[in-house]
């Protein structure tokens, strides 16, 4: 149920519920990214700034050996924004990770980095949003940031709305990837035939664990808070106002827009490439 765009608490989540107002005056955004990807993801993060007028704080993460490289770029290019650069030891991970999948850049151990957000960030005591490095955000990151999560523990894009139906995005059910003979899953009660996005061509790897922990502890986000499928065939037939009025496009298909070269997929491009800084 978890998408790739997520918006939760920190570590005293539960001390936190009712939110006290001296966490909410600066929106914090999280954003995970290896060493040569943060080049690119440059537009992401000045698509936050731009389009909201609320105060902004960064914590990014990417590898120990690219946190110099990472804290000189960002904070050249965004020098009136407050912004944390954290470096996590990726070679553990490499070591455990094995993705059973054709797309081997679900194997990257950023993707995993969100895991460890608590443990990288211990000053993080309030809500904060989390964003993948390959989004575009339209709105104002603050209506993300004060979304109503209810009694919930975080709020998710499950991407079963009427929207991504509509528009044949990725859907896939938990029975395409959790073994349901297994007496721990079994215990959770879990319904097979649930849409999630994590499984088969949508992806998988990081996803998984984070369905099984979060599973009902979540509120979902407006749709036009996570309009995927950008980069691939289905994202090159949305409808182009679904594009504009959408508050967040998500480039969740492999062909990312400072890589292709296909004519075909760059009709949307343009909507990643106005944020660039010159």
């Amino acid at each position: 149920v978890l998408a790739q765009v997520v918006f939760a608490y920190g570590k005293n989540a539960r001390r936190l519920f009712m939110g006290e107002d001296q966490y909410r005056s600066v929106v914090e955004v999280v954003l995970c990214a290896d060493g040569q990807q943060w080049m690119y993801s440059l537009p992401t993060l000045n698509s936050v700034i731009l389009n909201t007028k609320s105060a902004i704080r960064l914590l990014t993460v990417t590898e120990k050996n690219s946190v110099t490289f990472v804290e000189v770029l960002l904070k050249s290019m965004f020098p009136r924004t407050p912004i944390i650069v954290r470096g996590l030891d990726t070679s553990y991970l490499q070591s455990i990770v094995h993705v059973r999948s054709h797309r081997k850049t679900l194997a990257n151990p950023m993707n995993f980095a969100r895991y460890y957000i608590p443990e990288l960030f211990p000053e993080l005591l309030g809500r904060f949003v989390y964003l993948d490095a390959d989004v575009i955000v339209q709105g104002d990151i603050r209506e993300l940031f004060e979304l109503d999560l209810e009694d919930k523990i975080l709020a998710v894009s499950t991407d079963c709305t009427e929207l991504s139906q509509k528009y044949n995005l990725f859907q896939n059910t938990y029975d395409m990837f959790i073994n349901f003979d297994n007496e721990i899953i079994k215990a959770l009660h879990l319904n097979p035939n649930e849409h999630v996005f994590g499984g088969g061509l949508a992806g998988g790897a990081s996803q998984p664990p984070m369905l099984l922990t979060f599973y009902k502890m979540y509120v979902e986000i407006p749709s036009l808070w996570h309009i995927r499928g950008l980069g691939s065939a289905t994202g090159a037939h949305l409808p182009r106002w679904l594009l504009h009025r959408a508050k967040l496009l998500h480039w969740t298909g492999s062909t990312k827009p400072w890589l292709t070269t296909d004519a075909s997929l760059h009709n949307n491009n343009e909507l990643y490439t106005i944020y660039r800084i010159p």
